[in-house]
């Protein structure tokens, strides 16, 4: 039975709500949050399954957001090793590299437990990176990302910004 207009305006709302717990949506603005919401696709994956492979054609241009359980970022060295990366939670959006890039992501993501993953895809990426909240957080996030160790300016957690506390840190950090 379809939604009548209520329940379908209750769904956003609720969704709206969910993403507004997360940097950097916490600090968008609804009309944007309600386009990424109608746009997005809801996708559950079990335990086990890729949520993203760069190899996969309709993976190259994408973004995911962990909406429930994890997601585990692993990078394959050859037909017998593969190296064990982030295990990601609820709010952890990825592949941020390949946002900015346009490229495939370089590890493959697989659900750490069963998952609710939202898709986006161009028209709410396109949407994202022209706001700027969202470009500031971004870049942020990519520079924290990418320096090294110790870095004198750099915070626990990754280097995550006070701003970003809505942020879960990633479960941890298996090597």
């Amino acid at each position: 039975m379809p939604l009548d207009r209520n329940g379908r305006a209750h769904l956003v709302d609720a969704e709206i709500a969910r993403l507004r717990s997360f940097a950097p949506f916490d600090r968008l603005p609804r009309a944007l949050l309600e386009r990424v919401v109608l746009s997005a696709r809801l996708i559950f994956h079990r335990a086990g399954e890729t949520v993203c492979h760069p190899a996969a054609a309709e993976d190259r241009r994408g973004i995911w957001i962990v909406r429930s359980g994890s997601v585990c970022a692993s990078a394959r060295l050859d037909d017998s090793q593969e190296r064990r990366g982030e295990l990601l939670g609820a709010g952890a959006m990825f592949p941020l590299d390949a946002i900015v890039s346009g490229s495939a992501a370089s590890p493959v993501y697989v659900a750490a437990e069963d998952a609710f993953i939202w898709r986006l895809d161009d028209p709410s990426i396109e949407a994202l990176l022209g706001d700027a909240a969202f470009i500031g957080w971004l870049a942020a996030r990519l520079q924290a990302d990418n320096d090294p160790p110790g870095m004198a300016n750099a915070e626990p957690a990754r280097g995550r910004q006070a701003s970003d506390r809505a942020l879960p840190p990633p479960l941890s950090a298996v090597g």
